[in-house]
């Protein structure tokens, strides 16, 4: 998501994964393949935003409740 579509998914990706981070389950261990996914979804979000602003989105994107992550998800489907 965040290599595709500029500033605008970039940002999307950065709170979705904020959010996704914040809605686990207590005691969560992520597999190797989510650790690898979530990583590169950040460096990509990070190369197009700057550190600054990821991290802003992505502590933006943890304060959602599961529905409104699950609603930006919806306003944003092409």
């Amino acid at each position: 998501m965040a290599g595709i579509g500029g500033e605008h998914r970039a940002t999307l990706a950065a709170r979705l994964l904020g959010a996704g981070r914040q809605l686990l389950p207590r005691g969560h261990v992520p597999t190797s393949m989510e650790r690898h996914d979530c990583a590169q979804a950040e460096e990509l979000a990070v190369a197009v935003l700057g550190r600054a602003a990821y991290d802003a989105a992505y502590a933006e994107g943890g304060g959602r409740t599961l529905e409104e992550a699950a609603a930006l998800v919806d306003a944003h489907r092409e």
